[in-house]
Formats: C-alpha cells, sequence, structure tokens
C-alpha cells in the first residue's frame, strides 16, 4: 500500500548495526576502483568498476566516485557510448547529490564536444534545456529548445520533444496560449510526421485551448487525435475528456454528457481506461451536484471488470466522490466495509477529524496480524507534537525502522521535518533530525544538516550546532556554497555575544574562500541574510544586528528620493488634462534596478497578477520609464510613461508587457496600498494590507476614490492614476510630512523601480513625497471633504433598495434597539448634527475648520463609532446584571 506521509525520519534503528558492512563495502569499493593492469580495460572491468562508483556514491565520496567516472571516460577502450553514460553520471551526482547546477551545465557542454550525431546531441540539448529551466535560466532554456525545435535535419520526435517543452511553459507561464498553435505549424506541415508525434503536438494545443478558452481549436485537436490510429485509448480518452470540460465551463451540460461517454464504445479497454472513462463522466456529474448518481455509475464499472483490482478502483472513486461533498462518514465506510483501515483513516484525516483517524491507525499499529507495511503507515499518524503520540512513537520505533531503506524515498524524506521548522515546532524537529541523520542516507545531506543546525540554534544547543558547522565547513562533497554556509554558521556560534566582532571572523571567511568563484558577491550577501535569520532562531539578537550592518556595507548606499508634488489650483482630471498643462511636472526616471531576486513572479499569489512577459528580455537595453506627479483640491495625480519598441503587438493582445507595482503609504508607520495596473490590459488591481477601520479605509478599483486611465502611443503607453484625499482625509500632509512612495516597473527587461527598492513590499527602501500646499489651498481641500462627509452621514439616516443606514437601523423597533438608540445614539447624533447649520457654500474658512476637526471624524465613520457605542453599551449592561 502506498504510503501517504512517509515517517521516514525515524530510521536510526535499523541502521546502527551497519558500519561494519558499509566499511566491507569501501574497501571493496577502493579495491574494485584502483587502475586496471595493462590489457585488463574491457567489459569486465568496466562492470566492476561502475559497481566501484555505485558504493562510492551509497559512501556519500561523490569527488570519488566522479574522479572514477571521468578515469574511465579517459579509457580509449572504452566506447562512445559507454563514456556517453559515464558522462549521465557524473551530471546526476552534480544534479541531485552534490546539487551544484553550475557544474553539471558544464558537463553537458562536453557531452556536446563529442562525436556523435545531431540526433544525439539534440536530446542533450534537450537535457541541458531541463537543468537549465530548473535553475530559473528560462529565456537560455528556451533559447535551446526553439534551436531544436527549428532544426529541419532532426527527425520530428526530438523536434516534438522541445515543441513540448516550450508548451509546457507557454501554458504554465502567463504568455498568450495562442503561441503554442504557431509553434505547432512548424511540425504539423511536416509530409511524413509520424502518429505518436501527432498525438504529443495535438495535446498540447489542446491544453492551450483549455487555458486560453479557444474551443474551436480544442475540438479541432481532439478530433485529429481521436482519427489518428496510433492513438491509444488512454490518450483518446483524455482528449474526449478536455472536449467535454470545455463543453460543460461553456454551459453546453447536455453536449458534454454525450461526449463525455464516447470512451465506452471503444474495444480492448484495459481497466486503467476503464476506470478514467468512468472517472470523467462521474466527475461531470459530479459538477452538477449529482454525487449519489456518480456513486451509482462507478458501480457499474464492475459489471465490465470483477476483478479485485477494479473493486479497488471503484471504492477509491466512490470515497473520493463522498469526500468531495465532505459525506465523510460515508466514504470511510467504503474503506471500512472494504477491509482497508488504512484508507479509511486516511479518510478521517482529510476531514481534520484527526481522533478518529489516530484510533483507527493505532488498531492496525496494535495488529501483528496486518501488513507491515499498513503497520508502517498507521505509524505515521503519530507525527505531531502530542505526549500520546511520542509514546506510540517510543513504543514502535524499532518496528518502524526495520529493513528500511531511507535512500529509496530521499526526495520526500525531509517533509515532516520541513513541516516541524515550517510550524515552529523545533524540539519535535529537533527530535526527528538527530534520528534521521544516523541514516547513511541522511548522515551527510546537506539539508538535512542546515535544517539540524537550525534546529539546534532554535532549542538553545548553540554548542552543538558549532560543532556540526565546524563538522561540515570543510566537508568535501560539498559545493563551495555550502561549505561557506557553514562556516559561517560556525562564526555565529563561536563568537559570543558583544564581546569580539563579527566583521572581523566573517572576513576571514571570506578569504578562505576567495578563490571560489561560486562564492561571488551575490552568493555572500544571501548567505549573510540567512545567517541572521538563523541568528534570530538562536536568539543571537547582538550578532543579528552585527549581520545587518555587513550585509548592508555590501551594497553601494543609493540615495532615498524625495518628490515635492506641487499643487494645481485647476484641477486635473485625465490624461487630456494633464497633457493641456501648460507647466507639467518635472519627470522622474524609473532608472534603478530592482535589488532582490524574482522568485517571487511565482511564489507570491496574494498581491495579484503582475502580468505577462516579465523578465523575457533583460539583455535588451531599454528606456527608462518616467514618472510625475501633482495634486490638486480632490487628490493626487500620478502619470506613468513606459517605452515599448513592441508596443502594437502588446496593444493586440499578443505579447505581455508585464506591470507597475506601486506602493503609497500616507506616512511612516501608516498602513501602505499596492497597486498593479497591468500594461497590456490597463486593468488596475488593488492589494489593500490593511482591514477598514476608524483610521484607515481601503481601495476599491471601481469606487470613485480612485481612477486609472491607460493609453498606448507610438512608442509606449501612458498610465495616469488618481487617487482621492477622501480616503486620507484624517492624515492630509503637513510642510513637513513624508509620505512613503515607491514604483516598480516589471517589463521584459526585468524589475526598475523608482527609488531602488530591494524586496517587494519592502518599504524601508521606498523613497518619499512631500506636498508643496498652502494653507489656503489646504482649507479648499478641507472644505470639499467637509461636503462629502455630511452626505455620507445623511445617508446613515435612512434606508433604502442600496443603503442600509446604521442610525436608521437601530431606531427601528423591530431590527434595532430603540432603548440602546434613545439612551446612547440619538444624544451623540444631536452632538453632529449641531454642526449641519455651519455647512454652507460660502461658509467661512473658520467655520470649514471646526467642522472638519469636530464633526467630520463622526459623519465619515458613523458605522465604526456606532459599533464602538453598542460594544460600550453591552458592556455595562451586561456587567450591572
Amino acid at each position: 500500500m502506498k504510503k501517504q506521509y512517509l515517517f521516514y525520519v525515524l530510521v536510526a534503528a535499523a541502521l546502527a548495526g551497519c558500519n561494519n558492512v558499509n566499511e566491507q563495502k569501501n574497501e571493496a569499493a577502493q579495491s574494485a576502483a584502483a587502475k586496471p593492469a595493462a590489457g585488463q580495460s574491457g567489459k569486465n572491468d568496466i562492470k566492476a568498476r561502475t559497481a566501484a562508483i555505485a558504493d562510492l556514491e551509497r559512501e556519500n565520496k561523490f569527488e570519488e566516485a566522479i574522479t572514477l567516472c571521468r578515469e574511465l571516460i579517459a579509457d580509449t577502450g572504452n566506447s562512445y557510448e559507454q563514456k556517453i553514460s559515464l558522462y549521465k553520471r557524473i551530471v546526476s551526482i552534480y544534479q541531485h547529490k552534490i546539487r551544484d547546477t553550475e557544474k553539471a551545465l558544464a558537463v553537458y557542454d562536453e557531452m556536446l564536444a563529442l562525436p556523435i550525431s545531431n540526433k544525439q546531441k539534440a536530446e542533450f540539448k534537450l537535457n541541458k534545456a531541463v537543468l537549465l529551466a530548473g535553475a530559473k535560466k528560462l529565456k537560455e532554456a528556451d533559447l535551446i529548445e526553439r534551436s531544436v525545435l527549428e532544426d529541419q535535419e532532426l527527425d520530428s520526435g526530438v523536434r516534438t520533444s522541445a515543441f513540448v517543452s516550450i508548451s509546457k511553459r507557454i501554458i504554465d507561464g502567463k504568455d498568450d496560449k495562442k503561441q503554442v498553435k504557431e509553434l505547432a505549424k512548424q511540425l504539423l506541415s511536416l509530409k511524413e510526421l509520424p502518429g505518436n508525434d501527432l498525438v504529443r503536438i495535438q495535446t498540447q494545443i489542446i491544453k492551450a485551448s483549455l487555458k486560453g478558452n479557444d474551443f474551436e481549436s480544442c475540438s479541432m485537436a481532439v478530433a485529429a487525435i481521436l482519427a489518428q490510429p496510433a492513438a491509444n485509448n488512454a490518450q483518446k480518452i483524455d482528449a474526449v475528456w478536455s472536449l467535454a470540460e470545455m463543453q460543460a465551463l461553456d454551459g453546453k451540460i447536455a453536449e458534454a454528457e454525450k461526449t463525455v461517454r464516447i470512451p465506452l464504445s471503444y474495444k480492448d479497454m484495459n481497466l486503467a481506461d476503464t476506470t478514467s472513462a468512468y472517472a470523467n463522466i462521474g466527475k461531470l456529474l459530479s459538477w452538477q451536484g449529482k454525487c449519489d448518481e456518480a456513486v451509482e455509475l462507478y458501480k457499474e464499472i464492475l459489471k465490465k471488470d470483477n476483478s479485485a483490482g477494479a473493486l479497488v478502483n471503484v471504492n477509491r472513486l466512490v470515497a473520493s466522490e463522498y469526500v468531495t461533498f465532505k459525506r465523510f462518514e460515508d466514504a470511510a465506510k467504503v474503506y471500512r466495509d472494504a477491509a482497508q483501515p488504512i484508507d479509511e483513516a486516511n479518510v478521517y484525516r482529510q476531514a481534520q477529524l484527526m481522533d478518529k483517524a489516530k484510533a483507527v491507525a493505532l488498531k492496525v499499529l496494535q495488529d501483528e496480524k496486518q501488513p507491515e507495511n499498513s503497520r508502517k503507515a498507521a505509524f505515521e499518524y503519530f507525527i505531531d507534537a502530542s505526549p500520546e503520540s511520542k509514546k506510540v512513537r517510543d513504543q514502535y520505533l524499532k518496528f518502524y525502522t526495520k529493513d528500511f531503506d531511507p535512500a529509496s524515498n530521499l526526495c520526500s524524506f525531509s517533509t515532516p521535518i520541513k513541516n516541524a521548522l515550517y510550524l515552529g515546532n523545533y524540539p519535535l524537529a529537533q527530535e526527528l533530525l538527530e534520528t534521521a541523520r544516523k541514516s547513511d542516507a541522511l548522515k551527510n545531506d546537506f539539508m538535512m544538516v542546515y535544517y539540524h543546525i537550525r534546529a539546534l540554534a532554535a532549542t538553545g544547543r548553540h554548542n552543538d550546532a558549532l560543532k556540526l558547522a565546524e563538522e561540515y565547513q570543510d566537508y568535501l562533497n560539498f559545493t563551495p556554497g555550502q561549505r561557506y554556509r557553514f562556516a559561517l554558521a560556525a562564526v555565529l556560534f563561536r563568537t559570543p555575544e558583544k564581546q569580539e566582532p563579527l566583521a572581523a571572523a566573517i572576513d576571514a571567511v571570506n578569504k578562505k574562500f576567495e578563490k571560489e568563484s561560486s562564492v561571488n558577491a551575490k552568493l555572500r550577501s544571501e548567505e549573510l541574510a540567512r545567517l541572521g535569520s538563523t541568528a534570530l532562531l538562536a536568539k543571537k539578537f547582538d550578532s543579528a544586528a552585527a549581520l545587518e550592518k555587513i550585509y548592508d556595507s555590501l551594497f553601494v548606499a543609493e540615495e532615498k528620493k524625495l518628490l515635492t508634488l506641487d499643487f494645481m489650483n485647476k484641477p486635473v482630471s485625465g490624461i487630456s488634462d494633464w497633457m493641456a498643462l501648460k507647466k507639467k511636472p518635472m519627470p522622474q526616471l524609473m532608472d534603478r534596478k530592482f535589488g532582490g531576486n524574482m522568485d517571487f513572479l511565482v511564489t507570491d499569489v496574494s498581491t495579484g497578477n503582475r502580468g505577462g512577459g516579465i523578465g523575457a528580455d533583460t539583455e535588451k537595453k531599454m528606456k527608462f520609464t518616467e514618472f510625475s506627479a501633482l495634486c490638486d483640491v480632490n487628490g493626487i495625480h500620478l502619470l506613468f510613461r513606459g517605452f515599448d519598441d513592441k508596443v502594437r503587438e502588446v496593444e493586440a493582445k499578443l505579447l505581455g508587457a508585464g506591470s507597475y507595482e506601486m506602493y503609497l503609504a500616507p506616512g511612516i508607520n501608516q498602513p501602505y496600498t499596492c497597486f498593479l495596473p497591468d500594461l497590456q490590459s490597463g486593468e488596475n488591481a488593488v492589494w489593500n494590507t490593511t482591514y477598514p477601520n476608524e483610521n484607515h479605509r481601503r481601495f476599491d478599483k471601481n469606487s470613485q476614490e480612485m481612477r486609472t486611465e491607460h493609453i498606448f502611443t507610438d512608442d509606449g503607453y501612458i498610465t495616469y492614476m488618481f487617487l482621492s484625499w477622501e480616503l486620507y482625509y484624517d492624515k492630509l500632509p503637513d510642510t513637513a510630512d513624508r509620505w512613503e512612495f515607491e514604483n516598480v516597473h516589471w517589463g521584459r527587461s526585468g524589475g526598475y523601480s523608482w527609488n531602488g527598492t530591494k524586496s517587494i513590499h519592502g518599504r524601508s527602501t521606498w523613497g518619499n513625497l512631500a506636498f508643496n500646499i498652502s494653507k489656503e489651498q489646504m482649507i479648499g481641500i478641507k472644505r470639499k471633504i467637509v461636503y462629502s462627509a455630511l452626505k455620507k452621514y445623511t445617508a446613515e439616516k435612512k434606508t433604502g433598495h442600496a443603503h442600509q443606514g446604521v442610525i436608521d437601523f437601530w431606531k427601528d423597533p423591530v431590527l434595532g434597539d430603540t432603548a440602546f438608540y434613545n439612551a446612547v445614539i440619538a444624544p451623540y447624533v444631536e452632538k453632529l448634527d449641531s454642526y449641519v447649520a455651519l455647512v454652507k457654500p460660502d461658509m467661512s474658512d473658520a467655520d470649514v475648520e471646526k467642522v472638519f476637526s469636530e464633526a467630520v471624524p463622526g459623519w465619515n465613520e458613523m458605522g465604526f463609532k456606532v459599533a464602538e457605542l453598542r460594544r460600550n453599551y453591552l458592556e455595562k449592561s451586561l456587567s450591572k446584571e
């Protein structure tokens, strides 16, 4: 039974007695690795030495394994096929064991220099592209894959593989999905395109069509697959489901139901095909809320195949359907009746009913008649911080680690440890790590060692952390960058707080690694930031502060920009008004490159959509975006002018242009708002960082307090934004006030900003705005706010079809509370009403100031004011009782 959450880390007991065996293996490996005598090269020799390489890998002696590989490559008696196999092994060691991507890429360059066929070279290029993509070097990967796709001398299979890789990136990214269909034309035009290649191509077109809502292209691609003799049943079933899915999403349910049943007529359907076909029909029923119909449908599989495997599949489909509709007890019963207790426990875990899940799992664990793998799966339900789970782990640890080889599960081995670290449960992480690193498989795993040091730091075991860091700072199987991390950690734990400066010790580490090209300024800065995090975990706060200063010293200090907004006596209302100004504000250049890495473009899903095409052409020289600003009686006006030599493609929505990402905070320590105008569509998204309250109002992109205009020009685009004083009425700026501001242009050339922010939402590196507003001009602003505030206040006294007034609500004898209204709200309203008579078209400046300071806060925030009055009223009433 497949394990769900393998508790791989508790394996020490099973491996405790392996030291002697490992020593014998090591001696055998060294013996086999010895160079053969003259004339001994041959199949038997390379077979023995390949086995020796495997032994060295198992012993984590990766550099020695690579050396032995290169000796065999240099042996003229070995064929190119054997040498290529050895090269691939070196790549695997660098990529998966040492984790040095640059060295792995260099090996591919060696392979491409071999006298091999163009097809082999193309395959190696594609493998290299995969490695580049994994290292986020997407442009380099794309160039390689496109060169293979466009090489007409290559066979269609290799070119199709290149097409599939490019297509997947387009489909998963933000670029126009129609590009996939355009790329496919290069291959679909071939006279003798093999059927299996055609199926692969059309499959990508289908996926792109689904993402791009292109029904016609999807239908044509599905028809092409169904008409292709080379397409197997599984491929046809997937294609049919894609068409049915698009029909259903388009509201054509009847057509979708007809389409999705097409595979039921196919011949020679195996169990997997039959299950897949029925699963798709059930999914369509499920979308319509027809749970019970889907369940009965799944049972029809047993009429076609009554094997044990079919019953397992049906139970899985039925239980999954019940889980979808949160009918967890029904799902659990399916597995209970089928005598599948671990699956039953998993249902309860999905329902977050952990007491029930553990009760089922414990019975399995205690029952020695249960299969061993089921009992081990049951053990994994007790990986948490509760004392009861700890008792179970202690009791059954020896059983769980018996005959268990963690080396075969390294990809998911670290999951429970990561979870504990993520949740801040450092004692649990420490327990798991200490056990895990007793195993040969994880003792010298880089991430496990690093996690162990952090867990030791967080639990106050600084001397143990120091010992571990010192042990691995010179471990040659780690990359220079990895050793550098541990050397810095050793400095941190070796240096007492407030007694010895860290800077000199870190300089010594830098000198030690100065000949290592990979330990460059970028890596040093990243590792110092990471070390600062470890220092905070260890509660070495003085060291953390010192590290921040050292980190800042690595960068050339840039002056914080300050822009003063002049006040325009004639209000501005859009791009046309701005362009008509006789004296326009002086433009600022957004010429400072974004200071951080751009991984967040994938990982940051909360802020919003930053548009497509970002970083697609980082090597091209760009003309910097211009930015200018002013203010008037209505609010703040911002104008951005971006330059783009492909503006017509952007305007036609064939090419992404990225977006602006603007931050504005109305003063130091005030909540800020993030605005994201898309430069292709002109749509402006808003990310509010704080909930609304008496002192902060959120922006709504559909409200009158914010307006956006976006037009295309011959050389780019102009974006205008207006932000009303209404939402900032209690933070109107004095001459000495500074508002925090930054704007980043995420374009095809990467990220460039006004002040040079070092990270997204990192307000410490934003610039400042000042305001040149006279006393008379400020009175004009307040006057307009008084008028609008009175309108809001008046609206709270009545209820209509679009708004329920909070004052009117509490006065209502049925819905409200008349006692509360008469005792509390009525006197407050009477006080606010006393200012209404002062509001006139020609009200004096003194009256404006009086009403603005004494009445406007109540008029504008009546909902919050009444809520506060209600809370106080109830507290007093309840305390009397």
